[in-house]
């Protein structure tokens, strides 16, 4: 219950500052699909879910939120240069992978 109460408060904090509904629901669905990841790493790997494991999947969703929301407003720039959808999601994804 608590999961799903923090995505949602999440999601409405992301549509207050992004103000469209569409960006907060890319950035909304980030959220489920990094944790089923990692669950699955983790199932894969053989370890166990522990305090620890729970802490780090806590500490990264913060970061997993905003480098969602980086990549939809970079991709939103792209648009707005004239890039077709495609084109602008792929670059947008080759830019901010990969730190300089």
């Amino acid at each position: 219950m608590e999961a799903v109460l923090g995505a949602a408060l999440a999601s409405l904090v992301v549509l207050l500052f992004l103000g469209s509904m569409r960006s907060t629901w890319i950035v909304a669905l980030s959220i489920p699909l990094s944790v089923l990841a990692a669950f699955v790493g983790l199932y894969f790997t053989g370890h166990t879910l522990n305090i620890m494991t729970l802490g780090g999947l806590a500490l990264i969703l913060g970061r997993i939120v905003d480098d969602s929301i980086v990549d939809v407003e970079n991709t939103v720039r792209h648009l707005k240069l004239g890039a077709p959808p495609l084109e602008a999601a792929r670059e947008s994804a080759r830019e901010i992978a990969v730190p300089c």
